[in-house]
């Protein structure tokens, strides 16, 4: 085992995105449905109203063409992310602004459209954003207060005082609206997609919680049946020790060594079983240095897997971080470790560290990597790419991780192999203060 310090890569989870890939199509529908009326107007309004028809023709052409470059793009495989989402909604924006500089500006009875950006803001992206797209809303409704070709120039009377402030009273009343939008709308938006998120992680523990009762029973029962074929073993690995055929070959002795050590840490398994069921989960856990605990943690692997080389690299800025431990989070641990093991054959490599906050523990593989349908959400159900496995190992270690705050996030690496990211929360003090 070779241990030295090394900067630890970070592994950033992709960002999940607040909307689908159906949702965003039914607002470009909208959009272009927008933009095809704005198209009829002005065909329509073109001969009494006198229209300049060459910067509108190239504005709405410009928003037809932008449009078929979105649905393209839905069609591929990643969808935009926020910040691409609003930059097309503060073009739409200023191409409308551009649109009713020609036909009226304030006075065009279609300028209610920019509240369509601001309420799809609103719904579909952060407040910080939705609240960005209503003052861009208001800040281009003012500009064609004052600044517009006037379409009673063109045909149309001039306009009286009354009208006017007939105008202003738009001007405020859609100002009202924006605010509205931006600060009602968007905030309850932003709650309901909480609340979702919220139902949907309650719904998802449930079920763990479910398979972890029928894994608990299963489990007490295959205890009660292992107890006695281990015994037997025990008994039998005993005698054969002192066999004068195993004395000739040392090489023998030394597997029945490593076979009684690993009868030994089965019936040790199930004894903690045992002693351990019924008792409060707060009783079974301490809490241990960070730094200790992982170096106890890897020398205890490297017993129980002597042919295996582990490439250890641990760095962490404070010896005072400590860390509540179970031993259902050791045998998690060992479990990612083991599996790594499988697909290596080897060789393995363990990068640890940790902050003030958080323990970060990559175990990397150079074996083919991991199934798709792993990769998603390994806790989600159990699976297994081992024929003679039955996906229970992985599925447990996530739920431990999740039940102690951490995270598990599985990856395939670029250049081979994969790679399990454990996050887990650690804390900087006194185990006795806490």
């Amino acid at each position: 085992m070779r241990c030295n310090i090394d900067p630890m890569d970070t592994l950033q989870a992709p960002v999940l995105p607040l909307h689908s890939r159906r949702f965003l199509k039914g607002i470009l529908a909208v959009r272009n449905v927008v933009v095809l009326v704005a198209l009829a107007v002005i065909v329509l309004a073109s001969g009494p109203m006198d229209l300049d028809l060459p910067p509108l023709a190239a504005i709405v052409g410009f928003m037809v063409i932008s449009g078929l470059t979105r649905r393209w793009r839905l069609a591929r495989p990643d969808l935009p992310d926020q910040s691409q989402v609003f930059m097309e909604m503060v073009t739409d924006t200023l191409a409308l602004t551009a649109l009713f500089y020609f036909t009226g500006g304030a006075t065009n009875p279609f300028v209610w459209f920019f509240l369509f950006p601001a309420i799809i803001s609103a719904l579909l992206l952060s407040k910080s954003h939705a609240r960005s797209m209503a003052a861009l809303a208001v800040i281009c409704y003012s500009f064609l207060l004052f600044f517009y070709q006037p379409i009673h120039e063109r045909g149309m009377p001039h306009p009286n005082t009354g009208f006017e402030t007939h105008i202003l009273g738009m001007w405020l009343g859609f100002v009202m609206s924006a605010g509205f939008v931006a600060f009602i709308v968007a905030g309850l938006a932003e709650r309901l997609r909480k609340h979702d998120r919220v139902l949907n992680e309650a719904r998802e523990q449930a079920l763990r919680d479910e398979n972890m009762i029928s894994l608990g029973t299963l489990a007490a029962g295959a205890a009660h049946d292992l107890g006695t074929p281990l015994g037997t073993l025990a008994i039998l690995s005993t005698e054969l020790q002192d066999d004068p055929v195993v004395k000739e070959h040392p090489e023998l002795a030394d597997k029945l060594g490593l076979m009684r050590e690993q009868v030994a840490r089965c019936k040790e398994t199930l004894s903690l079983f045992s002693s351990k069921a019924g008792a409060a989960r707060a009783e079974s856990g301490k809490a241990m240095s960070v730094r200790g605990y992982l170096q106890d943690l890897m020398d205890e692997w490297k017993d129980m897997n002597p042919d295996t080389d582990l490439d250890l690299r641990i760095t962490g800025r404070f010896d005072s971080a400590w860390l509540f431990v179970e031993p259902t989070l050791t045998q998690a641990l060992h479990n990612l470790m083991d599996n790594a093991a499988d697909a290596s054959f080897e060789r393995i490599t363990v990068k640890s560290g940790w902050s003030e906050t958080m323990l970060t523990i990559k175990i990397i593989d150079t074996g083919p990597g991991i199934a798709p349908e792993i990769v998603e959400d390994p806790g989600r159900k159990m699976l297994s790419t081992k024929k003679s496995g039955m996906g229970v190992g992985l599925y447990l270690a996530t739920s431990t991780i999740q039940r102690l705050g951490g995270k598990l996030v599985l990856s395939n690496l670029p250049e081979g192999g994969a790679m399990a990211h454990v996050t887990l929360p650690v804390f900087c003090s006194e185990p006795g203060g806490r």
